[in-house]
């Protein structure tokens, strides 16, 4: 234990290396700078230099200790390998650098594409991950951690040797979607994920079946033998499987529904509230080839919805109803706001356009 005392002083120092970067360039970085970005790999979030500089790395440096109780609070990972106990702790400290380095690069102007390197890391990871799996000891922590893995040895090992394939296979997955066009890389690297949560957990249960109908399958763990644990475990199961259907619902679902009355258009939109346009609001109308982008302030964003609140150089505060994918959009100046308007392609937006021009006369635009 003394041995992971010591990595652990020494991961938590390498993980708040980069409040010295961050120092030292200090009075070249700006008041406010990038800290978050979105699907397309825009920025769309801002915090001030003290909070980009301090607080992303002492916040890793928070979730690194917790981590690190949860993984010694199971006396099961002290006779866990110790090289999975290694990635454990050096997981954060990368997480570290690599954001910090965003950061830092993108407000000193440094162009680059996040999206990519986020796959690129990311796939990195899952392939490092995938190959210590089979190597990883039976635990409560680390690891497939579902009620029949934790309850059997012969489960444990079965589910993490194919998990282990799995997540080295989805890792492959991630790595080449770095290369393939964008509008369709960030669904790649989402499916990726998905497959990789869920298919080890399915093998599991289905090995699970195969050692019931044999026979085979024994609860070897005193803490499962216990009801209450195994109740515990299910509930735990079934909440983490019901989140992870409703973000996937949530990221790959949903529409913007454009209605016209005489006079009025209407968006009805998923997932973010409708809105209602009156025609006499509108004092200029422009359809665009190329989209509006901006960073979003309040709102909802996924690989094929994006609504909300934005901000731009152009417009200042404005507000958006669009698909993710839409490279073209209708830009409506109203008497108090912008609105920012596409449908699902350029063809549905274009008649978005045409239609708003049967409604609002040419002389209404003139005069505004």
């Amino acid at each position: 234990m003394m041995k992971y005392k010591k990595i652990l002083l020494l991961t938590s120092v390498m993980l708040l290396l980069p409040i010295i970067v961050g120092v030292f360039l200090w009075g070249q970085l700006p008041e406010k700078m990038p800290t978050h970005w979105g699907f397309s790999g825009q920025i769309d979030g801002w915090s001030g230099k003290a909070f980009a500089v301090f607080g992303t790395p002492i916040l890793l440096l928070v979730f690194h200790w917790i981590t690190a109780a949860l993984v010694f609070l199971d006396a099961r990972n002290r006779e866990q390998s110790e090289q999975a106990i290694n990635l454990v702790f050096f997981i954060f400290p990368v997480l570290s650098w690599i954001s910090s380095g965003m950061i830092y690069a993108a407000s000193m102007g440094i162009e680059m594409n996040t999206t990519t390197w986020m796959e690129v890391l990311l796939g990195v990871l899952f392939l490092i991950m995938g190959n210590y799996f089979p190597k990883m000891k039976r635990n409560y922590t680390m690891g497939i951690r579902v009620p029949w893995t934790v309850s059997n040895e012969e489960n444990w090992v079965k589910t993490h040797r194919f998990g282990g394939k799995v997540w080295v296979a989805g890792g492959l997955v991630m790595l080449m979607s770095a290369f393939l066009p964008a509008d369709i890389s960030v669904s790649v690297l989402i499916a990726a994920i998905v497959v990789i949560a869920v298919v080890p957990i399915a093998y599991s249960y289905l090995y699970y079946r195969k050692q019931t109908k044999n026979n085979s399958f024994h609860v070897d763990d005193p803490m499962m033998q216990q009801k209450k644990t195994r109740i515990w475990w299910f509930v735990t199961l079934g909440i983490g499987v019901l989140v992870l259907v409703f973000v996937g619902v949530m990221l790959f679902t949903g529409d913007i529904t454009v209605e016209y009355s005489d006079t009025a258009m209407t968006l009805q939109a998923d997932y973010w509230p409708d809105a209602s346009i009156s025609y006499d609001d509108i004092q200029a109308l422009e359809y665009r080839e190329q989209d509006v982008h901006g960073i979003r302030t309040n709102g909802f964003g996924s690989p094929r919805l994006l609504m909300g609140t934005f901000r731009n150089d152009e417009f200042g505060t404005y507000t958006r109803y669009s698909y993710t994918k839409c490279t073209s959009a209708v830009v409506l100046e109203l008497q108090n706001e912008v609105l920012v308007v596409s449908g699902k392609d350029e063809a549905a937006t274009r008649q978005i356009y045409e239609t708003l021009l049967e409604h609002v006369s040419s002389e209404q635009l003139n005069a505004a």
